[in-house]
């Protein structure tokens, strides 16, 4: 989404133009007074640590060239009482997908790398088996993430206690037992994978360690001294230590654990350490044009081309869209004009970084603790409220509130042609019609299910029974049949989907032998059980194909090719991502069945 607030724009620009021959001398606007926004923000900040147990938080706040604010809350040592200060270095995560973005920018605009060739092209040793004729995975398309690459093969790119140097190499040569996930430009699905590639790209053109260049070209110019790609060389006295949260069945707080330290070993996909005092020159270099205090970064407009969404598709159904490296759009934000942004998390560290170029106003928060809310966003999201607010003196709106509209009756046919699975971003959602109204089923065939009726009313929504939210409605997009969902998000009310009906099949038998609980044979020992699943079970519902992952995959119905390979089926909120990884069956050499599901090897143990 991209919401330029750019209404009027022609009669704004004559206005100024004509203004300049009568007005005398200017005068320059005074400095806004950020104190009381400063404060503000500390007690909200202290009292969200608090109720979310968050041990460490960093934060950054700037205007164009004035660093309005930076500090540390809380502990990087809980154990130690060493607090978290302006300079604490924290992993902000997928938000290093924007400079290596730029890394690969800076190539093009230097005429050593076109957007629209294939990525092989500079990277000649990726590939993926064939599924696709004329599917031409090129440069743009995996920095919009458009690519169809397998995205999530976690198997190494982040380990906990210690690294893997050979990620890379494990991880291309994993994607060439691969077949993607689906046409080039279908959907937007976030892509860790193709990301982790760019190191490739740079490598191979430059001729330079992509360490070396990130110094040299990145943050040398941007004058972020403290920072690096090179995720074993952030020196562990500056780092922050690593925490989760757990919370018992009232809410509260039951305990606070440190953890290891961790590695990212897919660098360009999220490896940066930095500080909210390097950050903050990050943005500044950002919101100036892309010139750093020591040097130019990348042209202007090389940059706001960055900016700029990319292809959007159809079945790009969503409050946000990717530019080359950025995510553009922000519900709670585009109000104050064009937001781009991008968030970050490794396993124990949470960031968020998001501008508002038009304002020169910009903001960075990280924390170094999982459990609790996602509070950086949320306090990234004040942030620049209240910045905006004390700048220009404009306010949020009001929060937008549900339409309302009558109910109505369909017939029993219509009812019907909106039921069915529905295979939604880590879930199964089940929708039946009893003649008047729908039952929708969450985490169906689950011990988790729960269900709640849905009723029909004139504005083509379903609404839950006794409720206004969140709004249901089935369309057909693409030859695809969508559930989709308004829900509030920061204030807004937004549409996404929440998932796609798979068809009705029978499980055919060589499936239906392999069913049963499947145990990780040569997954990673040091990457986190979330991010791998060690036990994989197969199940069949109603004639679908079920895999339940012990990881953050979830549960998610496969549809089955003739050749016998499985795929992940459905849409949801993360639209693509997780969708059309292929899960291939083997036998061992004494008729165990096995499978290979992004990239690693499971042997059925029951």
């Amino acid at each position: 989404m991209d919401r330029w607030f750019r209404v009027g724009a022609s009669a704004v620009v004559v206005t100024c133009v004509g203004a300049g021959l009568l007005a005398g001398p200017s005068v320059a606007a005074p400095d806004p007074d950020y104190a009381p926004v400063i404060a503000r923000l500390t007690t909200d900040i202290t009292t969200s640590m608090e109720q979310n147990g968050v041990v460490g938080l960093t934060i950054a706040l700037v205007d164009g060239d004035r660093v309005v604010w930076t500090r540390g809350f809380g502990y990087a040592d809980r154990k130690a009482r060493e607090p978290v200060t302006k300079r604490t270095l924290f992993h902000i995560g997928s938000a290093s997908k924007t400079a290596s973005a730029i890394a690969v920018m800076q190539l093009v605009q230097r005429g050593l790398v076109d957007l629209d060739e294939p990525l092989a092209t500079y990277v000649p040793e990726f590939r993926l088996l064939p599924r696709y004729k004329r599917n031409v995975i090129t440069v743009r398309t995996v920095l919009d993430h458009h690519s169809g690459i397998p995205g999530d093969v976690f198997n190494g790119m982040l380990t906990v206690g210690k690294p893997d140097p050979d990620f890379r190499t494990w991880l291309v040569k994993a994607l060439s037992r691969m077949y993607p996930e689906r046409r080039v430009n279908t959907v937007y699905a976030y892509n860790n994978s193709g990301y982790v590639l760019l190191q490739n790209l740079v490598e191979n053109v430059i001729g330079l360690p992509f360490d070396t260049y990130s110094r040299r070209y990145i943050f040398r110019p941007s004058g972020m001294t403290g920072s690096t790609f090179n995720t074993t060389s952030a020196p562990a006295s500056r780092l922050t230590r690593n925490y989760t949260a757990t919370f018992g069945p009232d809410g509260s707080i039951s305990s606070v654990t440190t953890q290891p330290r961790e590695y990212i070993n897919g660098w360009t996909a999220g490896s940066i350490t930095s500080s909210a005092v390097d950050m903050a020159k990050y943005m500044q270099m950002l919101l100036a044009g892309g010139e750093g205090p020591k040097g130019r970064v990348i042209k202007a407009s090389w940059l706001h081309r960055m900016w700029k969404p990319q292809e959007v598709t159809p079945l790009d159904i969503s409050f946000m869209h990717f530019g080359l490296g950025f995510a553009v759009g922000d519900p709670g934000l585009d109000w104050a004009g064009k937001v781009v942004w991008h968030d970050g998390a490794t396993v124990w560290n949470h960031s968020m970084m998001k501008l508002l170029p038009g304002s020169d106003l910009g903001v960075f928060v990280s924390v170094n603790t999982v459990g609790g809310a996602g509070i950086q966003s949320d306090i990234a999201t004040e942030a620049l409220t209240l910045a905006y607010a004390a700048k220009t003196g404009r306010q949020p709106p009001a929060p937008e509130q549900a339409p309302k509209s009558p109910l109505t009756t369909l017939t029993a046919d219509q009812l019907a042609a909106r039921t069915g699975y529905f295979g939604g971003t880590a879930s199964l959602y089940k929708v039946t019609s009893d003649g008047a109204a729908l039952t929708l089923t969450s985490n169906a065939g689950t011990p988790a299910a729960t269900s709640q009726t849905l009723l029909p009313h004139a504005d083509g929504w379903f609404r839950p029974q006794g409720k206004e939210l969140p709004l249901v409605r089935f369309r057909t997009v693409e030859g695809r049949r969508l559930m989709v969902t308004r829900i509030p998000l920061s204030g807004a009310l937004v549409t996404l989907i929440a998932g796609e009906k798979l068809p009705e099949t029978t499980l055919r038998a060589p499936w239906r032998s392999r069913l049963g609980t499947y145990r990780a044979v040569d997954a990673n020992p040091h990457v986190d059980p979330s991010l791998v699943a060690r036990e994989i079970q197969l199940r069949e519902l109603d004639g679908l194909l079920v895999m339940d992952a012990s990881s953050e995959s979830g549960t998610q119905a496969l549809t089955v090719r003739q050749d016998g390979v499985a795929f992940t089926a459905g849409l949801g909120f993360g639209l693509g991502r997780g969708k059309g990884e292929c899960l291939i069956p083997a036998k061992t050499a004494t008729g165990v069945p096995t499978f290979t599901y992004l990239g690693v090897k499971y042997k059925r143990i029951a």
